[in-house]
């Protein structure tokens, strides 16, 4: 049985996409097993276009935002004893903008979501808790509690 050779270029534990319809491409966070996550570029017919940035553990979550695509990136597997951040990374440029501790100890980020009224919505399946995050002022707050197991997070705009 031949071994896998993972690279940055190729999808290995694709977590989650988000389309870029101003662009018309998407990201994708991958896992790399024991190597660095990372987020690739696809066009719309599902080719790589390339890695859009590197260098992460283990990326969850994504949610663009104008032209800042967020990533939710975990330091350890399920809750263990390092932090989890919240990153900001302009899709003009590839550099980060925001790098923002969640939390440690016991804490897992799995997706985000928008309200596109300037907050995100920020799953933590470990610690039974979704988390809003205010994009202008950087802050985080419990927005609900006591959650069974929350992982995937949609914001619908309701009237």
């Amino acid at each position: 049985m031949p071994l896998m050779n993972y690279s940055q270029d190729t999808l290995s534990y694709p977590t989650d996409i988000v389309y870029d319809e101003e662009n018309q491409e998407y990201f994708v966070s991958n896992w790399a097993d024991d190597q660095p996550g990372y987020i690739l570029q696809l066009n719309n017919n599902g080719e790589i276009i390339g890695n859009f940035y590197s260098s992460l553990d283990l990326p969850g979550g994504l949610c663009l935002v104008g032209d800042t695509l967020y990533v939710l990136n975990n330091k350890d597997l399920y809750g263990g004893s390092l932090p989890s951040y919240l990153l900001g990374i302009d899709i003009n440029t590839g550099q980060l903008i925001v790098e923002a501790e969640i939390g440690s100890g016991g804490i897992y980020v799995d997706m985000v979501s928008t309200d596109n009224k300037g907050f995100l919505y920020i799953t933590d399946s470990e610690n039974q808790k979704i988390y809003k995050y205010n994009i202008q002022s950087q802050t985080f707050e419990d927005f609900v509690t006591n959650v069974s197991k929350p992982i995937g997070i949609c914001y619908n705009d309701i009237d």
